[in-house]
């Protein structure tokens, strides 16, 4: 029987990275964004268990379909909705994050933003860094938190514990498609006041759950929409 594994982490962590990583390996389907997640999320934000249940079915097609153990869907948007997530899934589902050096992540993410704010890019990462920790906390058997750092220059370990997390063989893994280039690329990127401004962010803001709400909202002022309508 396939288990569904949803891979999440801020936008421009390195979720798309870990998709392939893992769809790398014969006994993972990871699917980056794929449409089929689309009913879930629908039903997830309105409460509409119909559009759930097709998730659930569409889950169990793939799993004949694919002949695999793992069904996996990446989106970074799974993050801010959590919770509700994990009230309507199915049992078993497991959880992998990613999460990555805040400059690297805000320094990837100002091409593609429609209004530029520094300080508020890594305020965003804080609360998604804050949700993503206290989920953990509280799901820690079906959850397993690794950064973008580790798993492109430490494959092996890193690898190992994807492994073990999943119930799978560690040598299924394709290491030699990870790079390190990426390593340090928003340090190297930004002027030294913007990296100061940026660990001020994280060192004085004390992220909460009304924190996070504030920034969950406020973040729609300066993302695109994107095409599927999901922000």
């Amino acid at each position: 029987m396939t288990s569904c594994l949803f891979v999440t982490g801020k936008a421009r962590s390195g979720t798309t990275a870990l998709a392939n990583f893992l769809d790398s390996h014969e006994d993972i389907r990871c699917l980056n964004e794929p449409k089929t997640f689309k009913p879930l999320i629908r039903g997830v934000k309105t409460g509409n268990r119909k559009l759930v249940g097709d998730f659930k079915w569409r889950l169990g097609f793939e799993s004949v379909m694919k002949k695999c153990k793992w069904f996996g869907m990446k989106f970074p948007g799974f993050v801010w909705m959590l919770d509700e997530l994990h009230g309507v899934v199915p049992h078993g589902t497991r959880y992998l994050f990613i999460e990555r050096d805040i400059p690297d992540i805000v320094f990837s993410m100002v091409p593609r933003v429609s209004k530029v704010d520094i300080e508020f890019f890594a305020k965003m990462c804080l609360a998604v860094r804050w949700k993503t920790r206290k989920f953990v906390k509280e799901y820690p058997s079906s959850c397993l938190l690794i950064t973008y750092e580790d798993l492109v220059s430490k494959p092996t370990k890193t690898s190992q514990s994807i492994a073990d997390f999943l119930c799978v063989d560690f040598e299924g893994f394709n290491t030699s498609m990870l790079r390190t280039s990426s390593i340090g690329k928003g340090r190297r990127g930004f002027t030294p006041e913007q990296v100061d401004t940026i660990e001020r962010v994280v060192e004085e803001v004390v992220a909460d759950e009304k924190f996070f709400n504030r920034i969950y909202t406020e973040r729609r002022d300066y993302l695109p929409k994107p095409s599927g309508g999901f922000v």
